[in-house]
């Protein structure tokens, strides 16, 4: 396995303790994985920076707008969702 699974998934699949509310077009990413939590975090950093320079563009951009982190127990217990939203250049 994988130290890390990090993929994109449609917001509205989401439980609500899993997203911001009013969170309707956001961009949401599932990271899981990590031997502890600090670990499992440094990557959501990792992970959230790398996204956002990678969607900086002139005309739009993504921002980032809500992180949830849960201990899941049992296997592979370390779990976030993060959330984006696009932005319009003014």
């Amino acid at each position: 396995m994988k130290e890390f699974n990090i993929y994109r998934v449609d917001t509205f699949l989401l439980g609500d303790e899993w997203i911001e509310k009013g969170s309707f077009g956001r961009i949401s990413y599932v990271i899981r994985g990590g031997e502890n939590e600090n670990l499992h975090k440094e990557k959501v950093d990792e992970l959230k920076k790398k996204l956002l320079y990678d969607n900086d563009d002139t005309y739009t951009s993504w921002v980032f707008t809500h992180e949830v982190y849960k201990n899941i127990n049992g296997y592979n217990p370390h779990v976030s969702i993060i959330q984006f939203r696009v932005r319009d250049a003014g």
